[in-house]
């Protein structure tokens, strides 16, 4: 945020945005995992907006949700997760918090939808 390129990448994005967009950034585990998720051809992202901050047992609750996934078969579609809390407070309707955010890669909507 601190470089030169970043305020012309905000305000070009600006253009192509039909509603104020929220950038927030979250350090996603397990480390490495993301990549898997966005490289999916479908990536389902989740956030949960919260009042305060998500509760303690977030993070694990979200680690035994990607392992039991990976613990599906491989015809279920499931290609990978990662999650993460965000660093800033972000507001959502109304309400300001720190949110918690789930990406999950699946082969398709399909795959998803199914399991």
């Amino acid at each position: 945020m601190a470089s030169a390129a970043y305020q012309p990448f905000v305000k070009r994005l600006g253009t192509i945005m039909s509603t104020n967009a929220q950038i927030h950034h979250v350090d996603f585990e397990p480390a490495g995992a993301l990549t898997k998720a966005f490289s999916a051809p479908v990536t389902e992202v989740a956030t949960f907006y919260c009042d305060s901050k998500p509760v303690p047992e977030w993070m694990s609750n979200a680690a035994e949700a990607v392992k039991w996934l990976e613990e599906q078969p491989a015809s279920a579609g499931y290609l990978g997760g990662s999650y993460g809390i965000t660093h800033e407070v972000v507001e959502h309707k109304g309400v300001k918090g720190k949110a918690a955010v789930i990406a999950i890669g699946w082969t398709s909507k399909e795959a998803h939808m199914a399991l």
